[in-house]
């Protein structure tokens, strides 16, 4: 009976470091990678809060870093704007000769997937690089 007891404890203490290491890594990962933020007025605030609190800034260089910061953010909006229009540009000849190579009942399900893939990459986030593509069913 004793042994018995002894099992139900260690096998408990192991339970129980499980649940309190998931729950802390967990905290630790909200805590210290915070969610993206898709506004750019939300990510400008977010990031000039975190180096007013870090660096101790005055509040004439609070606004020069804010300045910067909204610069830097148009002109990375630009660019993965830019960008994101052309990968459709590349993607489209490959899907032309992937179509050539199935059967008419292939097309028609080929032709459901690249609408599904044409309306994320269309509605897709619009603040940042694009998000995963949808799931295939």
């Amino acid at each position: 009976m004793k042994k018995w007891k002894l099992v139900a404890g260690v096998a408990s203490v192991f339970v129980l470091g499980l649940l309190v290491g998931s729950i802390g890594t967990g905290l630790y990962i909200r805590h210290r990678f915070p969610p993206p933020r898709k506004d750019h007025s939300e990510r400008s605030a977010f990031l000039l809060k975190r180096f007013s609190h870090e660096l101790d800034l005055t509040e004439e260089q609070r606004k020069k870093f804010k300045l910067i910061i909204d610069q830097v953010g148009k002109k990375l909006e630009d660019h993965f704007r830019k960008n994101h229009s052309e990968v459709g540009n590349i993607i489209e000849p490959g899907f032309s000769q992937m179509r050539e190579v199935l059967s008419p009942d292939q097309k028609e399900k080929f032709d459901e997937l690249k609408k599904r893939l044409d309306r994320h990459r269309r509605d897709g986030p619009r603040d940042g690089p694009p998000g995963p593509p949808p799931m295939l069913k």
